[in-house]
């Protein structure tokens, strides 16, 4: 599979998943969309606990936040 991720992007599915560059090259469609699924959890949790300080969801940056969710949508070919 080729997906054009950056290097902190590789970072952060290393650190959260233990997934390397290698290892997505030899992933499918279906575990792929795995990755992508659990980079939501963690998007929705990190908006969540943002929302829990007051602050407004739309200002939520945080690193998790901002790195999960620039993969979620990422294109994506085999």
């Amino acid at each position: 599979m080729k997906v054009d991720l950056n290097k902190k992007q590789l970072e952060f599915l290393n650190k959260k998943f233990g997934i390397s560059k290698k290892d997505i090259v030899e992933m499918n469609i279906p575990q792929w969309n795995e990755v992508r699924l659990n980079c939501f959890e963690i998007e929705a949790d990190e908006l969540l606990d943002f929302g829990k300080t007051g602050k407004d969801y739309d200002d939520c940056n945080t690193e998790d936040y901002l790195l999960a969710s620039s993969i979620i949508d990422l294109p994506y070919k085999i």
